[in-house]
This record gives C-alpha cells, sequence and structure tokens, in this order.
C-alpha cells in the first residue's frame, strides 16, 4: 500500500501544472521512496547538529 501511495505522488509530482504552481511559491519537488523519506528525519537531525555544534551557539 505504501508502494502504491508513493508512486501515485511522485508520478503526480511530474504534472507540469503542479510542479508551476509549487515553483511560484519558491518551492521544489523532490521524488523520494518510502525507504528514503523514512530516514529524512534522522539526516536532518544530523545535519543540523554539525551545523549547530560549528556555529558554537549555545542555548541558556
Amino acid at each position: 500500500m505504501i508502494d502504491k501511495i508513493n508512486g501515485a505522488l511522485n508520478e503526480g509530482l511530474k504534472s507540469p501544472e503542479l510542479q508551476a504552481s509549487i515553483a511560484k511559491l519558491g518551492l521544489q519537488t523532490k521524488s523520494m521512496t518510502p525507504r528514503e523519506f523514512a530516514s529524512k528525519p534522522a539526516v536532518e537531525a544530523r545535519d543540523w547538529e554539525a551545523a549547530v555544534t560549528e556555529s558554537g551557539v549555545k542555548i541558556d
């Protein structure tokens, strides 16, 4: 079921009309597999952790 929904979403994202609407908002689309999508939060957290560490920002 997840693969079926993912396939439909990725196919819909190819629509020129949808692409144009999304571009007007200043956004871009990216097709992903369910596995890629599931790993996204961990990747984002790792990237932000590195950025915060390098910046030296501290929470009071």
